[in-house]
């Protein structure tokens, strides 16, 4: 079987962070199908030579805009996909091509598109333009569902998202689990850097929160802040660790988050470290007493898993993504209510509760499998029917 994986969207967040856990697990299992991958070039330069059987290929018109990239994948990708008489296509990340030469499975894994609070949102506070490019990738991801064999979401919250919005046909909708490996994760754990290891460490009795996760509209930095000034009220001593930078001069998100940022006061209760590399996280995990994941719009959530592995509680919005996969790992509040969020901080850093939570998470990850995904994937691309191009 040759197959094309057509991953140009992995360029940061999420779909990046799956194509580096993807490939080197398909590496490993010595399968000797073909796997041509066309990804970012600065995913392309640390990725080639995973294995004889896995080829990675970029293309410039790939590293463009939204048009670009739609261009790039309706026509460049279509016509090597015939040229190279690919037998399967694999679109890692939302879209995928329409009326495709070969049988195609497209990996869903984007919620905002089919969040109403998150198209009203982003209606309220950038206008009806930006709106509108919302509600067209939602229709580019039906149709792409259309135009595919099999439908890929990594959790059933997601499918549930695509079905009821009638982006997909349920028949065609499959739960594959993103993986995770403990070992690998915890084996990283590298020196940090002396900045980040003076961030990281802790000023008198302070408790420390970590919210490992870039900017985007619907990361809820808005209930955050204000659950951190209320918290502050209560008299409790946190400070959060953020893996974001936010831009006071950058889109409209950011301005209002930056303002909420300033006008609360919380200079001396935020570090925001940025991007940091992937092997330093397991020491930043292990600095904090609480994870904390606000987003209310997620089709899986990575870092819970990152989480149970380091053995921290975690305190995340009960959407239903979230809490199908962290479970008893995790207590919940409603994504938008600041003194909730409070309230769920200060229970788990209670000791009991914090054990509790901890021991339930441990054995949470030990759910989730690399190897067993991709296996999943394999087998799904293989069962597909020839000539069936959705």
């Amino acid at each position: 079987m040759k197959v094309l994986v057509n991953a140009v969207s992995a360029r940061t967040g999420g779909a990046l962070s799956y194509l580096r856990n993807f490939l080197p697990a398909l590496a490993r299992l010595g399968l000797v199908d073909e796997f041509v991958v066309f990804a970012p070039s600065r995913f392309a330069n640390e990725s080639r030579g995973l294995a004889p059987n896995i080829r990675i290929e970029t293309s410039p018109c790939a590293e463009g805009g939204a048009l670009s990239r739609f261009a790039f994948d309706q026509w460049m990708l279509r016509r090597f996909a015939t040229r190279a008489r690919v037998d399967r296509i694999f679109s890692t990340a939302n879209f995928g091509i329409l009326h495709p030469p070969a049988p195609q499975a497209v990996f869903v894994r984007n919620p905002t598109y089919f969040s109403p609070e998150y198209s009203r949102r982003v209606r309220e506070v950038e206008g009806r333009i930006a709106a509108w490019k919302v509600a067209a990738r939602r229709r580019l991801v039906a149709a792409s569902c259309a135009s595919s064999v099999a439908v890929l979401t990594p959790t059933a919250a997601m499918r549930a998202s695509l079905v009821e919005s009638g982006a997909a046909d349920p028949a065609k909708c499959v739960v594959v689990n993103h993986g995770f490996d403990r070992d690998a994760f915890l084996s990283m754990d590298p020196a940090p850097d002396e900045a980040i290891r003076d961030s990281l460490a802790r000023r008198w009795d302070e408790k420390i929160l970590f919210y490992p996760s870039l900017f985007g509209r619907h990361k809820n930095f808005d209930a955050l802040f204000e659950g951190l000034a209320a918290l502050a009220k209560r008299g409790r001593n946190v400070r959060l660790l953020s893996t974001c930078r936010i831009d006071p001069a950058g889109g409209r998100f950011e301005r209002r988050a930056w303002r909420l940022f300033k006008n609360l006061a919380l200079e001396r209760n935020v570090t925001f470290l940025g991007p940091l590399p992937y092997r330093s996280m397991p020491r930043v995990y292990a600095a904090c007493d609480i994870v904390v994941w606000p987003s209310f719009a997620e089709s899986f959530g990575q870092p819970l898993l990152e989480a149970m592995a380091c053995r921290r509680p975690i305190v995340s919005a009960g959407i239903a993504a979230s809490r199908e996969v962290a479970r008893d790992a995790a207590l919940y509040f409603e994504p938008f209510d600041a003194e909730g969020f409070a309230d769920a901080i200060d229970k788990a850093l209670d000791p009991a509760v914090s054990a509790r939570l901890v021991e339930a998470g441990s054995k949470r990850v030990g759910d989730f499998s690399w190897r067993r995904h991709v296996e999943r994937v394999v087998e799904i691309l293989r069962s597909l029917p020839e000539g069936d191009h959705g």
